[in-house]
């Protein structure tokens, strides 16, 4: 059955989900559609529908370029919700806004909700001053994710059911790599502990998040110490990169370089190769501390490259192979036949040229 907006507008089917309601409202607001928006609301549709994210009145409050006409059109002519305008209104930091819609009846704990949201730092601070519950900042803080806060909250007393409610709302948590990276990002190593605790006692996740503590703070020292980025820190964890180094350590195995197995294992987890190269660069020294009572640049070549090079040019490498008097000789040559072939300087170049298909 259509709906019918106005004379010279149909719609040829009913909304069928909140977020197409508020998409509509929002277009009828901006347009000051009386009637049109009248009739949708006649049809059972509420001028506060909420999706589980925002409202019409939020959407638009938090706009970076508010339409205030819009906004004022949903609220004296369809009565649409305060606490929902300040809330979209402090998210965008829209600072007059905000207050403008508290000296109106708004809360001042939407308004701290929302500026948390959004991360405004200095608008949290003002409302909490005025009264606003911590409780409900960390709640926006965590559905947006700016952890610090999240932290800072907590430590100052806020409950830890809104920090996780709020993380769940807003997707961290709804599988192992985002819960893992939002454990990872707190600091606070019995804050990340009890965070996981009250996620499995509330059963927010359907797994337990207390498993990914041990892993998330490996990732949060790797953070601290080596300035590495989460997916960095995640792509050096890998078991092969981890078992390469505890041969190491045991010296039993060595390649020549350890950038050329580690590369091989990074580069198809990060698919950005400066990403690839920049950890390696960052880690290597810790590659360096291993006790060993050889000398690098005398070690074999990495299985990896000799590999490589074995299995795309079969009898160039068996051409190498017969006329080399040791596995030095093997080893400078397939590294100078591999230069020669791809005309790249690094094994990290090579690589991004041969990156495996997915």
């Amino acid at each position: 059955m259509a709906l019918r907006i106005e004379a010279r507008t149909e719609i040829k089917a009913e909304p069928k989900t909140a977020t197409q309601s508020i998409d509509l409202i929002c277009e009828l607001a901006k347009a000051k559609n009386k009637s049109g928006l009248s009739n949708l609301i006649s049809s059972g549709i509420c001028v506060d529908i909420y999706n589980g994210q925002e409202t019409a009145a939020q959407r638009i409050a938090s706009e970076e370029k508010v339409d205030t006409d819009a906004l004022e059109f949903l609220i004296k002519e369809f009565r649409a919700n305060l606490n929902y305008a300040v809330g979209g209104a402090a998210q965008g930091g829209h600072l007059s806004l905000v207050e403008n819609l508290i000296a109106r009846g708004a809360t001042l704990n939407d308004a701290v909700w929302g500026a948390a949201l959004g991360g405004h730092l200095s608008l949290v601070e003002n409302l909490i001053a005025r009264g606003a519950t911590l409780n409900y900042a960390v709640w926006g803080a965590a559905r947006g994710g700016h952890l610090s806060l999240v932290e800072n909250l907590i430590a100052r007393g806020a409950t830890l059911n809104y920090a996780v409610g709020g993380a769940a709302q807003g997707g961290h948590l709804s599988n192992e790599t985002l819960a893992l990276r939002l454990l990872a990002s707190i600091q606070d190593a019995t804050i990340r502990t009890r965070f996981a605790d009250e996620a499995k006692s509330s059963n927010r996740t359907a797994f337990d998040m207390r498993t990914l503590v041990p892993k998330a703070s490996t990732l949060a020292d790797l953070s601290r110490t080596k300035k590495i980025n989460f997916d960095q820190g995640l792509a050096w964890q890998v078991p092969e990169i981890q078992g390469l180094l505890a041969w190491a350590r045991l010296e039993k195995y060595l390649p020549r370089s350890l950038s050329c197995l580690i590369a091989t294992f990074l580069s198809p987890s990060l698919t950005d190769g400066k990403e690839a190269k920049d950890l390696f660069e960052k880690m290597r020294l810790d590659v360096r501390k291993v006790d060993l009572n050889i000398d690098l640049q005398d070690c074999y070549l990495s299985s990896s490259r000799f590999a490589w090079f074995r299995d795309t040019r079969p009898e160039k490498f068996n051409l190498v192979c017969q006329n080399a008097k040791s596995d030095q000789d093997i080893d400078r040559s397939i590294e100078d036949e591999i230069r020669r072939l791809t005309k790249k300087d690094t094994y990290f170049d090579l690589l991004q040229s041969h990156k495996p298909r997915r």
